[in-house]
């Protein structure tokens, strides 16, 4: 019975120890296990985090690589723009010019020879009295009479052109005495009269007459000054219209096209206006308004549209909202047209 218990208490034990080393054994491979794991799931992480950081970073880069392609794309595009737009101003300019002075030269030529005409006219002597009767001197033959008629009319031709060229000279003279170049001292050269066949003098080019600046008034100037306070105003016109103020203010040293230039349908357009644009097309529209008679359609036009600006200019307010401007009558005060006048932000009528 002892040897039994004995037995027993061994295998008990020996169970007992077996057991324990198993659990040891069995949270040691766990224990690893999860040291392991560990180990690569930060690794794995770390390398996760440094992949799509390195990526934003190029991501980034090419985003402001293209952005200031972008920039740099639309400053030129805006430069080229403008640059073409002054050199087709400066060539109608240029070609206008030409024509205007083609046109007072050709004045001039005309004048000079309608004068020297005339003058010529008046001063031919009395026409030679016609052939005797034939009882009173006998006829002589075909031939005598040609030759008699060939140097009459070359003495005629002869005397007719000292006069023309003492009456060219003597009407030079006079322009030269009231003051009017003649063309001698200015490289001007010498011409042929088609009519006489003289040489006269060419006529210098007739400069047109530089435009007087009106004097400038109070309300004018304060006017200048509200505009200048505006950062953008929106204008609303008819096509037709919006051609004539960019013809009125597109030679003006401080307008500039507007790159916003909106459709509105019924031939209508938005254009953006700086500030600075906005006052060369006063000061353009102003010069209209005092040298074009009254009653002309430049006139009504200048008249009108500065007088609209001059409303929508009236009230500023920092804290209002943008000015928009608007030059159709149609419906004066309706809802339809408040809102086809909005600006996008959605800016009143002026």
């Amino acid at each position: 019975m002892a040897r039994n218990a004995d037995d027993n208490s061994n295998a008990v034990s020996m169970l007992h120890t077996s057991l324990v080393d198993t659990r040891q054994e069995l949270r040691n491979s766990l224990s690893d296990g999860f040291a392991l794991l560990r180990t690569e799931a930060g690794a794995g992480h770390r390398d996760t985090r440094e992949a799509v950081a390195t990526e934003l970073k190029g991501l980034r880069t090419e985003l402001l690589d293209a952005t200031r392609q972008f920039a740099s794309g639309k400053d030129e595009l805006s430069r080229v723009v403008h640059e073409a737009l002054r050199s087709v101003r400066e060539e109608a300019e240029r070609l206008r010019t030409a024509v205007d002075e083609a046109h007072a030269r050709e004045a001039a030529r005309e004048a000079a020879r309608e004068a020297a005409r005339e003058a010529a006219q008046e001063a031919l002597p009395n026409p030679a009295p016609g052939p005797r009767a034939a009882n009173h001197e006998p006829a002589g033959t075909p031939d005598q009479d040609q030759d008699q008629a060939s140097a009459a009319g070359a003495e005629q031709e002869t005397a007719e052109s000292l006069l023309v060229e003492r009456v060219t000279e003597s009407v030079l003279a006079a322009l030269r005495a009231s003051g009017t170049d003649t063309g001698t001292d200015t490289g001007a050269g010498t011409g042929t009269d088609k009519i006489t066949g003289t040489a006269t003098a060419t006529e210098p080019p007739v400069e047109p007459p530089v435009p007087v600046a009106p004097p400038v008034t109070e309300d004018h100037g304060a006017l200048l000054r509200r505009a200048a306070r505006v950062s953008s105003a929106s204008l609303v016109c008819h096509r037709d219209t919006w051609e004539f103020i960019t013809g009125q203010a597109g030679r003006h040293p401080h307008f500039r096209m507007p790159l916003q230039i909106t459709d509105r349908s019924e031939n209508r357009i938005a254009a953006a206006l700086s500030g600075r644009s906005l006052i060369a097309v006063l000061i353009c529209l102003f010069n209209t308004q005092h040298s074009a008679d009254e009653g002309d359609g430049d006139w009504a036009l200048a008249t009108t549209i500065y007088g609209r600006i001059h409303d929508g200019l009236d009230s500023l307010d920092s804290t209002g909202a943008p000015v928009t401007i608007t030059l159709d009558d149609r419906t004066p005060g309706g809802e339809a047209d408040q809102r086809a006048a909005a600006a996008p932000e959605g800016s009143p009528k002026a």
